[in-house]
């Protein structure tokens, strides 16, 4: 009889930890940084410039001549610029050329972007991927005004988030 009481004392006992169960909530906050990257590759032997007369008066172009890869967790837009406001003259050239025979555009994209010293929109994210890969087109413009010579400009890729 003894065991049978404390059988049923053990039970009553154990009762609350069988029958009730606790919930606890934690809450707390998760630091998630924008983060981007931007590598802009070209072919180490691409020269730019006009063959003959024929690519002088009609302008030239360049197809997947630049090459974009762009990571990133949150929509960004890359934009593009020149270094200076003119061409910079690298051997007998003296003539003052703008930027703006230059013109870039992703190559499933149409329409072509100038180049400026301005900073200016050149692709802008469309979709959820957070590794994206581009080429880019380049077409120049004849130079009417340039005598003949080596000219240089240095582009700038910039990329932020929108």
């Amino acid at each position: 009889m003894i065991f049978r009481y404390t059988y049923i004392i053990l039970l009553s006992l154990l009762l609350p930890l069988i029958g009730y169960s606790q919930n606890a909530t934690v809450q707390g906050n998760v630091s998630m940084p924008s983060l981007i990257d931007l590598e802009v590759t070209y072919p180490n032997n691409l020269q730019i410039g006009f063959d003959n007369l024929e690519e002088f008066a009609h302008g030239k172009e360049y197809r997947n001549c630049i090459n974009l890869s762009v990571k990133s967790n949150c929509p960004w837009v890359v934009s593009v610029k020149s270094r200076d406001n003119m061409f910079s003259a690298q051997s007998s050239g003296k003539s003052i050329i703008s930027p703006d025979i230059i013109s870039l555009k992703e190559s499933r994209s149409v329409a072509y972007t100038p180049v400026s010293n301005v900073l200016t929109p050149l692709i802008i994210s469309n979709n959820d991927d957070v590794i994206n890969q581009y080429t880019l087109d380049l077409k120049m413009a004849t130079p009417w005004n340039a005598e003949g010579g080596q000219y240089g400009l240095n582009l700038i890729f910039s990329i932020s988030a929108q």
